[in-house]
C-alpha cells in the first residue's frame, strides 16, 4: 500500500550463457528508470539466464526490510518470466509526546 518512487536508477546484468557473472560472455548491463509508480520492467530477459537486479539507493531515504542490499538475484530465468522483484526504502521520521 506505500506509495512507489519514481525516477530511481535500476541496473539489469545478466551473467550470459556461462551463467557466471564477471565474465567475458556477460550480456550488457541495462539501465532503467521508475516510472511514475516506481514500477520497472525490462522485456528483453533471455530464459534461462542468470540476472542481477541492482537498485541505486534513492537519495534521503533509508534500507528497507525487503531486499537490503538493493540487489536481487535471479538463477535461471523461468520462461514464464519473474515479477515481484521490489525493493523496499524507508523515510525518515521524528515523533515523541508533549506533556503537561
Amino acid at each position: 500500500g506505500e506509495p512507489g518512487i519514481p525516477g530511481v536508477t535500476v541496473v539489469i546484468e545478466g551473467a550470459g550463457p556461462d551463467g557466471v557473472f564477471g565474465t567475458p560472455d556477460d550480456l550488457p548491463p541495462v539501465t532503467l528508470t521508475t516510472d511514475a509508480n516506481g514500477g520497472y520492467s525490462y522485456g528483453a530477459a533471455i530464459t534461462g539466464q542468470n540476472y542481477r537486479i541492482v537498485e541505486t539507493q534513492p537519495s534521503g531515504l533509508a534500507d528497507g526490510q525487503e531486499n537490503p542490499t538493493n540487489t536481487i538475484a535471479i538463477t535461471n530465468l523461468p520462461a514464464s518470466g519473474s515479477g515481484g522483484n521490489d525493493f523496499g526504502e524507508r523515510a525518515a521520521s521524528l515523533g515523541g509526546s508533549v506533556w503537561l
